[in-house]
């Protein structure tokens, strides 16, 4: 098994070797998009539990309404308010 990962399939990329040219084209190529909002609620609360941290459901819709739609951002706010939550001796709210 071989994984490619890039901008564009593999049967696009400009190769000399007609033998790997021909296996590129037969490859299936699958697109990578931005996670939707259910897969981004689930990342957050499994995240967020991971820190036994509990928060309202407001919250919870805050947070998904004003992050940027990547897991990165998810998981840096995850971070970033279990940090708070430590320092303030509170619990994590609006």
């Amino acid at each position: 098994p071989l994984l490619l990962a890039g901008r564009a399939p593999p049967a696009r990329r400009a190769v000399n070797l007609p033998d790997l040219a021909s296996r590129l084209r037969a490859t299936t190529a699958i697109g990578i998009r931005a996670p939707d909002d259910a897969l981004r609620a689930n990342l957050l609360l499994r995240l967020l539990a991971e820190r036994q941290i509990v928060v309202s459901q407001p919250v919870m819709d805050w947070l998904l309404r004003h992050l940027p739609r990547t897991a990165d951002a998810v998981l840096d706010a995850v971070e970033r308010l279990d940090g708070a939550a430590l320092a303030r001796g509170q619990a994590v709210t609006r």
